[in-house]
């Protein structure tokens, strides 16, 4: 696995950051596995340091992805670091002696560029992604933990590198997703009713398509949910104003809230039209476009009533 060193500081540091007042005292010994020993511990700065990363931890997309700074919003691309690497022997061991003594379970560790579709690769999106498993281990309060000593680890090292946990499951981009069924009566009619309201918060931002469709990691977990597509999502207006705003409209115990970045996985993907309701009520996504509506002028044309798809 290609871990960056300190020698590619200058390529990583696209926004160089004053790292004056922090000195590398922390060191990484190898057991005979290739591992530190548990025993091993990364020095971390004082706490007014330590406040200052831990406010810039992202868990908006608790409990199956953290990161040390904003992450994109799903679905995302992984683009393998293809830069020229010469490789620091603490680098791969201190990693790893972190999930170990943090109880992180390790499937998989890639340096790589983590972003949108048509996002080109740059030092501003370079990753250190960590592949885990939330059923195991000590949970997502040891992921907050694993985040926050690697990224000060990172700094100490002077690498303008982000750092992401995420569920392998959502790794795989393996959540189920199912059209509405019989007993989701009241989640459609609160749509049907909350349809014109939830158009009128969204009418700031570039979003493309609206989605009611049961989202969960566990096929018999599926809760009805309302998926919003956008082509804006890393404006922060989203988290600050707009999603708050839809869940208080919906109600979290009726529908929950998902924003997703816009592509057509959910509208014309094999793992939402190969399930249909018992009945076949709802036998589709029952879903609203952009193009297909007509919100105060903002957009043209169309009905503000639920449809399939």
């Amino acid at each position: 696995m290609p871990f960056p060193t300190h020698n590619q500081a200058q390529f990583l540091n696209s926004q160089p950051k004053d790292m004056s007042d922090h000195s590398d005292s922390s060191s990484a010994s190898s057991s005979e596995s290739g591992y530190c020993s548990s025993s091993t511990s990364i020095t971390v700065p004082s706490l007014a340091c330590e406040d200052s990363v831990a406010r810039e931890i992202d868990t908006r997309f608790a409990p199956f992805r953290i990161g040390s700074r904003p992450l994109p919003v799903l679905p995302v691309e992984t683009v393998p670091f293809e830069g020229q690497l010469h490789f620091q022997d603490d680098f791969e061991p201190t990693i790893h002696s972190v999930l170990q003594r943090r109880n992180v379970p390790c499937r998989h560790t890639q340096v790589c560029h983590r972003l949108n579709k048509g996002t080109l690769p740059t030092s501003g999106n370079l990753m250190l992604l960590v592949v885990s498993d939330i059923d195991t281990g000590a949970g997502y309060e040891a992921w907050k933990e694993a985040v926050l000593e690697i990224d000060v680890w990172l700094r100490l090292k002077v690498l303008d590198m982000a750092v992401e946990i995420i569920d392998h499951v959502q790794w795989r981009d393996a959540f189920w997703t199912l059209p509405m069924g019989d007993a989701d009566d009241l989640a459609v009619e609160k749509y049907a009713m909350s349809t014109h309201h939830i158009l009128r918060a969204l009418k700031d931002h570039k979003w493309t398509h609206i989605n009611l469709l049961h989202r969960g990691r566990e096929e018999d977990k599926c809760k009805p949910t309302l998926i919003i597509e956008a082509d804006d999502t890393e404006d922060t207006r989203w988290w600050s104003k707009t999603i708050p705003a839809i869940r208080a409209i919906l109600a979290p115990e009726i529908l929950e809230v998902e924003l997703m970045f816009s592509s057509t996985m959910l509208l014309n993907g094999s793992r939402t039209e190969n399930r249909e309701s018992p009945s076949g009520k709802w036998p589709k996504p029952i879903c609203l476009t952009a193009d297909n509506c007509a919100m105060e002028g903002s957009r043209t044309g169309g009905t503000l009533c639920p449809r399939p798809c």
